[in-house]
């Protein structure tokens, strides 16, 4: 059975959402510093396999690559994608209306002109290499 998560309430957590404190000078995210109390070295990343900054249980903490951290963020669905991407052109609406008009036959040219995107961004979308969960 999966034990239950500490939650660090001493000091409130930064903008990201973990809580820092000092550590020889320097200041260190708490569940790093756990981890390093825990193992005798500071993990390249710490991860969470519970899912929360605030948890120091180190039986949750986890050493891993910046793949790692990231492939957690695309598993547990914490990433910007779509129009919640601060640097999407394009809206889900946009997408079904593009998807909609290349069906009706209208040519990448049309397309391009009519939602001011790249030809690769038309091809991908239509393809559904890109907005896949649209």
């Amino acid at each position: 059975m999966k034990s239950s998560c500490d939650n660090w309430l001493a000091t409130k957590p930064s903008a990201q959402g973990y809580p820092r404190v000092y550590f020889e000078g320097k200041r260190v995210t708490v569940h790093r510093l756990a981890f390093f109390k825990t193992n005798g070295y500071w993990p390249v990343i710490c991860r969470h396999s519970c899912d929360n900054r605030i948890c120091v249980n180190p039986d949750h903490l986890l050493d891993g690559s910046i793949l790692d951290n990231v492939q957690d963020m695309v598993d547990r669905k914490r990433h910007a994608r779509g129009q919640e991407n601060g640097n999407s052109v394009l809206t889900e609406s946009k997408v079904l209306a593009i998807r909609k008009d290349r069906e009706s036959g209208l040519t990448f040219k049309i397309l391009k002109d009519k939602y001011q995107v790249s030809f690769g961004c038309l091809y991908r979308v239509v393809k559904g290499q890109t907005w896949k969960h649209v």
